[in-house]
């Protein structure tokens, strides 16, 4: 089992607290980048500077994040804010509260790539294990879903799918019932109409059994991006409320790194200290080494190539990390350029996607003058490689087993890596898609695009072996 993340209790929730209607207005993904701006420092003009402090004024600190989390204003709670700041696991905790702490309540928590396209796929199909709530309790029950859903179903071992069924619904008849998306972030956007379709679904369960407690989170575009389909739809009007998790405070660092850990980080971008997914990759590099590090970029090139490195002279077979960064990285950047976030399904998309990505990197990789059945065979073996080296580190970097499908552990580590082909290996190709994918503060359609580009502008010196052409593209400022 991987390892998990230090959980800090005392980190903050914020809850919006605005006139009906204009909910909307406060979860715009540019807002949350200028209180980060201004939050570092930087100065902003008077007719900004007074929208900024109007949507700071509505966000209210709650003052008990559990009893938020087991008992929200609203019947539905919506969570977001930034990369790594701590969605998922607010989402974890609150699973974990209701089942734990609220009597005979049932909590399940899905990941936002298990959810159906029609809604009656979640409870009424004609057979009940083909229902994706009973699935995801059989999983707990027999152990194959990692431990997501331990407290839904810890006590069903030998259960039939039909009565796990009534229970569900007798559970939401009772209003002891509640369903937990993660990651609406992480949605295949490759075919938007279909991402649509799917939160439509969520949306039209919902509608049908409304006395079921909903918890979602996801980044504010993915938020703004769904609105009309859920959030904002005709049906769920004044059903959702709203909370961002606030970033690590100072004390909260310390308690995450160690007093001398923290000490050490005099040069690291001070909003990066206050993000737990950096935070967590210091834990992992030597505290010799962390007074030197100054970006989000070369503190994910130093916890991750030292572990691979580590890792490769630990295997039987003769790989070194420079094998393996290339086939990582096209991966990456590949599932970038096809809008897929975290996730290639098995099947005809996983055969879909291996043939494109060698198309792309087949000379990177030093496969270009093998036949098409030679380069399949040797990219699978390359991916397995990086699936041995995996299995190693607890799946630190990919969550799956087989070279059948890609499944990162988190979005931010799938950006990094796309930046790392962007900096090491971009060609012509690569030239013309970065000018038709830029990102633009003021444009929320690019913000999928972010975090990779701000890795690649931040990428260590001698790493950024990106084109003279692309050089003035890549302003670390701007981002």
């Amino acid at each position: 089992m991987r390892r998990k993340p230090r959980f800090i209790p005392s980190q903050r929730l914020l809850h919006l607290v605005c006139e009906e209607g204009q909910e909307r207005d406060f979860l715009r993904p540019e807002r949350f980048r200028m209180r980060r701006m201004l939050d570092r420092g930087e100065q902003t003009d008077e007719a900004e500077q007074k929208l900024q402090e109007k949507w700071q004024g509505a966000w209210e600190e709650v003052p008990d994040r559990s009893s938020f989390l087991m008992d929200p204003p609203r019947r539905h709670l919506c969570i977001t804010i930034g990369a790594g700041v701590g969605k998922t696991k607010s989402s974890q905790q609150t699973q974990y509260l209701r089942a734990q702490s609220q009597a005979g309540e049932l909590a399940v928590l899905l990941d936002i790539s298990q959810l159906p396209k029609a809604s009656r796929s979640y409870l009424d199909c004609d057979q009940a294990e083909d229902a994706l709530i009973v699935q995801a309790i059989l999983d707990t029950a027999s152990g194959s879903d990692g431990g997501e859903n331990a407290a839904a179903g810890s006590n069903m071992q030998g259960c039939s799918p039909d009565s796990i069924r009534r229970l569900v619904r007798r559970k939401i008849r009772n209003r002891k019932f509640s369903l937990i998306v993660d990651g609406f972030d992480q949605i295949d956007m490759d075919d938007d109409r279909e991402a649509r379709n799917i939160i439509s679904a969520l949306q039209r369960f919902l509608h049908a059994y409304p006395t079921i407690r909903c918890v979602a989170d996801g980044r504010p575009w993915s938020i703004q991006h769904f609105w009309k389909e859920l959030f904002g739809h005709p049906q769920q009007q004044q059903k959702w409320c709203f909370a961002q998790v606030d970033e690590f405070t100072e004390e909260e660092v310390k308690q995450y790194l160690g007093s001398k850990r923290a000490e050490a980080l005099e040069l690291l971008e001070a909003e990066l200290m206050a993000v737990p997914r950096f935070v967590e990759r210091l834990r992992t590099i030597a505290p010799a080494r962390l007074h030197e590090l100054r970006t989000g970029a070369e503190v994910y090139w130093e916890s991750l190539f030292q572990m691979l490195e580590d890792g490769c002279d630990r295997q039987a077979a003769e790989v070194t990390v420079d094998d393996l960064i290339p086939i990582m990285a096209l991966v990456a950047f590949q599932m970038t350029v096809e809008s897929k976030s975290v996730r290639v399904r098995r099947g005809k998309e996983y055969e879909q996607f291996r043939d494109n990505a060698i198309k792309r990197g087949a000379k990177v990789l030093r496969i270009d003058d093998l036949s098409r059945r030679e380069q399949v065979k040797e990219f699978q073996a390359l991916y397995e490689q990086v699936l041995s080296l995996n299995v190693g580190f607890d799946h630190l970097l990919l969550d799956n087993h087989k070279a059948e499908e890609v499944h990162w552990q988190d979005r931010t580590l799938q950006a990094f890596m796309a930046a790392v082909w962007i900096t090491r290996f971009a060609g012509e190709d690569e030239v013309q898609w970065l000018s038709e994918n830029l990102h633009i503060r003021a444009d929320d359609s690019t913000a999928p695009v972010y975090e990779t580009w701000r890795f690649a502008c931040e990428m260590p010196s001698d790493e950024r072996l990106f084109p003279d052409s692309l050089a003035h593209v890549f302003d670390p400022e701007t981002y």
